[in-house]
C-alpha cells in the first residue's frame, strides 16, 4: 500500500550530551495518521508491545510486537495507532558516527529494512539482541556505558549492512541533497525561533539572501505545505501543550502562541483535531494522566516518553520478556 505525504515537518533531534544517538519510547495516540516528518538522523524502531501502522512515502508496515524497522537517514515517515496504544523503541544516530573508519554509510540507502522473527529469522535476532542492549545500557548508565553504546551501535550497522538490501547513491546526488538540507534546517530554525511573532516570508528571504518567491517555492517542495500553513501548524502545537500543561486565559494562549485571534485557534483546532480547544484538553489531559505521561511531551496526536519514563516502559517490557 502507498501512502501519500500532504505535509512533512523537519525534526530536531536532541541526541544524547557525549553520545551520538537518542533512545526514546513513542505512542502514537489517535488512529488518524500523524504528520510526516524527518530527521537526519537514522532510526531503528522494535515494537514493544501493541502494534502500529509505520507510514514512509512509498511503503507502509504493520508492526507488531518484537518487530524491527529501519528508517533512513533524512526519510519521511509518519505513525499510526491501530487498535490499541502501543510502545515502539526507537534509536536515533546520525549516518556520520563512523564517517572516519566508514564513509560509505552517508551514501547508503536502505530498502527492504522491515524485519520479523518469521520474515528474517536470524538477522532479527541479532539486531533485537543489539537494540535491546543498547537500551539497557543507556537505562543502567554503569560508568562505562557510552563504551558499551558506541560499541553496540557499530555492531548493530555491521548487521544491518549484512542483513538489509541497499544501494549507493551518487556522491554527487548525496552533496546535492545536503545542501538543500542545510538550507531547509536553516529556514526551519529561523521559523522555529520566530513563529511565536510577525515573521514574514520576506524577513526570512533577506536572513538567508534567496528571492522570495524561490524561498516560497522551496520551503512548499521541502515541507509539504506552504510558509503560512507550517507557521500555522507550529502555532497550534504550542497552543496545544499549554493549553495540556497550563492553565491560561484565551488571551494568554494567543499571545504564546502566536494566534491573532482566539477564533484562528479554535478553527485550528477543529481541522486538526476536529473538536475546540476545550474538548481537546478534556479529553487528551484526561488520557496522559491516565496513563501516567506527565512529563512526556506531545506532538501530533503522539507522545514521545521522557528519558525516565522510556526507560520504565522498556523495563517493563524486558521483564515480560525475560518471564
Amino acid at each position: 500500500m502507498q501512502s501519500s505525504v500532504n505535509r512533512k515537518d523537519y525534526e530536531l533531534v536532541s541526541l544524547f550530551e557525549g553520545i551520538g544517538i537518542r533512545m526514546h519510547v513513542t505512542k502514537a495516540m489517535t488512529p488518524n495518521k500523524t504528520r510526516f516528518h524527518w530527521h537526519r538522523e537514522m532510526e531503528i524502531m522494535l515494537m514493544m508491545n501493541g502494534s502500529m501502522a509505520i507510514h514512509t512515502e512509498r511503503e507502509s508496515f504493520l508492526l507488531h510486537s518484537n518487530d524491527i524497522l529501519f528508517i533512513n537517514a533524512n526519510e519521511p515517515h509518519c505513525l499510526q495507532k491501530t487498535d490499541a496504544i502501543g510502545d515502539v523503541l526507537v534509536l536515533q544516530f546520525p549516518d556520520t558516527f563512523c564517517k572516519t573508519y566508514y564513509p560509505l554509510l552517508g551514501f547508503c540507502e536502505f530498502q527492504d529494512r522491515y524485519l520479523t522473527s518469521c520474515s528474517h529469522p536470524q538477522a532479527h535476532a541479532k539486531l533485537y539482541e543489539l537494540t535491546t542492549d543498547i537500551a539497557k545500557q543507556f537505562c543502567l548508565r554503569q560508568n562505562g556505558y557510552q563504551l558499551a553504546v558506541i560499541g553496540k551501535l557499530n555492531l548493530l550497522m555491521y548487521e544491518i549492512l549484512q542483513n538489509i538490501r541497499y544501494e549507493v547513491v551518487a556522491e554527487e546526488k548525496v552533496q546535492s541533497y545536503k545542501v538543500n538540507q542545510k538550507r531547509i534546517n536553516d529556514i526551519i530554525n529561523i521559523i522555529h525561533e520566530n513563529f511565536t511573532s510577525k515573521l514574514t516570508l520576506s524577513d526570512i528571504a533577506d536572513k538567508i539572501g534567496l528571492d522570495m518567491y524561490y524561498l516560497s517555492h522551496f520551503i512548499k517542495k521541502y515541507l509539504g505545505l506552504s510558509y503560512q500553513q507550517y507557521v500555522t501548524k507550529l502555532r497550534l502545537h504550542k497552543a496545544a501543550y499549554l493549553l495540556l500543561n497550563r492553565n491560561l486565559k484565551k488571551v494568554d494562549l494567543c499571545m504564546e502562541s502566536g494566534f491573532s485571534d482566539y477564533r484562528y485557534i479554535r478553527e485550528a483546532f477543529y481541522k486538526e483535531f476536529g473538536c475546540d480547544p476545550d474538548e481537546f484538553k478534556e479529553k487528551y489531559q484526561e488520557r496522559m494522566i491516565n496513563n501516567g505521561y506527565t512529563n512526556s511531551l506531545m506532538g501530533d496526536q503522539y507522545v514521545v516518553l521522557d528519558f525516565e519514563e522510556s526507560c520504565e516502559v522498556f523495563q517493563k517490557y524486558i521483564d515480560r520478556q525475560d518471564g
